[in-house]
This record gives structure tokens, sequence and C-alpha cells, in this order.
């Protein structure tokens, strides 16, 4: 009997400049009745043991636990290193039937109001934090091209993932499972930024999930642009939420902020992620 499962992706990564090789891991699932047992450690060394051993020598490993993972490998015996967690942000948007959680208790005659009292303060910040639009046009992206390795080289990330075109065709256009929709800003056929969305249900809620996001780093507005254009999408789709998980205190949260998005309180959160790292037995 199959009792858990874990998977591995290579990521390019840059290092100070330099392009390396991460481990990633995925989709780790061990069934309930086993996470307290041997089952859970022992899948995870034999990931360990497996990618420590692979000639590729990944430079470390990265894995974002949900909450009921996050025990389990940042034990002694697995000692994978919390390095930081993500927070949530959303912005209301359109209609709403029910709650998740402590805050179904709102009465129905109160949850038409209040849903709609917050869609209409995010409203307010992003017409007031946001500035005046980037000049430029939405244009939605089939396929990356040669735009957006230009932008990525202009962003000049020198440590975090590498997103030139190769890999945005990869990871969102190639995926096996799961859809996803690209929004750039295009002014003069230059791609100043992009924001990448999937459909989700965040808090049990129909929710559009911006899931990666990059902006010319000479249009300061450009992000909180473009959030606020795919807002406008949300709402002409019926769906609920405009939502995103990113690093606090990092300049996408201030852009998203601009954009109206609001960050949720921890103690809110039903599933909160964060971001943990293993050296491989490298030191790295």
């Amino acid at each position: 009997q199959a009792v858990g499962f874990a998977g591995l992706a290579t990521r390019q990564m840059l290092s100070d400049g330099e392009v390396i090789s991460v481990a990633m891991g995925l989709d780790y699932m061990i069934h309930p009745d086993f996470r307290n047992g041997f089952a859970a450690s022992r899948l995870v060394n034999g990931w360990l043991k497996n990618v420590s051993a692979d000639q590729r020598e990944y430079a470390f490993g990265l894995c974002y636990p949900n909450t009921n993972s996050y025990k389990i490998l940042t034990g002694k015996k697995l000692a994978w290193q919390p390095v930081c967690e993500l927070t949530m942000m959303i912005r209301p948007i359109g209609k709403i039937n029910k709650l998740p959680g402590k805050l179904a208790r709102l009465p129905s005659w109160l949850l038409g109001p209040a849903f709609r009292a917050a869609s209409l303060f995010s409203t307010l910040i992003a017409g007031v934090f946001a500035g005046r639009d980037t000049p430029g046009a939405l244009e939605e992206i089939s396929h990356f091209d040669e735009r957006f390795d230009a932008l990525w080289a202009r962003a000049q990330i020198r440590t975090g993932s590498a997103r030139t075109a190769a890999h945005l065709n990869w990871r969102y256009l190639r995926h096996p499972l799961y859809k996803y929709r690209s929004f750039a800003w295009v002014r003069d056929g230059k791609v100043l930024g992009y924001v990448i969305v999937t459909v989700r249900e965040v808090f049990d809620i129909p929710a559009v999930l911006i899931v990666d996001a990059l902006g010319d780093p000479n249009e300061p507005n450009v992000l909180a642009t473009l959030v606020k254009r795919v807002a406008n999408y949300t709402r002409d789709h019926q769906h609920a939420l405009i939502a995103a998980q990113v690093v606090g205190h990092s300049a996408l949260q201030k852009a998203f902020t601009k954009a109206g998005l609001l960050s949720v309180p921890k103690r809110l959160c039903p599933k909160s992620f964060a971001l943990t790292f293993h050296t491989l037995g490298r030191g790295a």
C-alpha cells in the first residue's frame, strides 16, 4: 500500500549572478495515519539521499511545506531549515455567498454589505496609492518571446529564480495539470511587466491567484497598473477574490498593496506556506 510520495524538480537559480541548479521538493504527501511514524521521515530521508547522490550536484534543496508537513520537515531528523513565511494578500471583488471557518458565523444579512465594503476599501486604496497608470496597453500572452528575456535582463536580479522566456514557457504554458493566463503591459512593442494568474479556491472562495509577476525597475507603477487591470478581469468573470502569496516586506508586497491587495493576518489563514532550505550536506 502506498502511504506517501515526494516529487522533485530541477530549478535554475541565480546566486550573486552565478547560475546554479537547485533541488525543488514538490507535492510531498503522507497519509494521515502515518504522519507520526517512520514512514514520514523515511520518505524524506530517501528523497534527500537520492538528491545528495545525484551527479548534477544540486547546490541546495528548497521546499514550500504547508502547515501539515512543516513540523515533519523541520524536525531534528530531517533538518530542513525555515527561511521565511509567506504573507497572504487578497482583494475582495464581486459577490460571495458564504465565508469559511470562524468567519462563517457572520450573519447572511451582513455578509453581502461587509464584502462590498471591503471591496470598496481596496478600490480606494488602489486609487490613492497606485498613482497614475503606467502608459501602455494590456496584452494577453500565448508565448513568451525575446521581449521577456529583455525584461529579465533589465530587472538585473542577481539572486533568485531565473525567469527567462524559456523558463516561463516551460513553467506556465506546458504544465500538464494547471491552466495559467499571462498578461503583459506593453508600450511601443516593449514588455514593461507581466502578471501570471490561475484560478483557485482561497479561503474556500473562488479566486484568481497571482503566481508570478515581474516589472521593469524603471517603471515603478507598472505592476500596480497590471494588477488593477487583472482585478477588472476578475470582476468580469465573477470571481470573488484576487489573491497572492508573497514574501513579507518585499518590493512585490509593496506593489500589490498599491494595487489594493490587503495583507491577511496569519491567524485568519486556514493554511499557510513557508520557504524551507536544506544544505544537502554541502555546507551551502
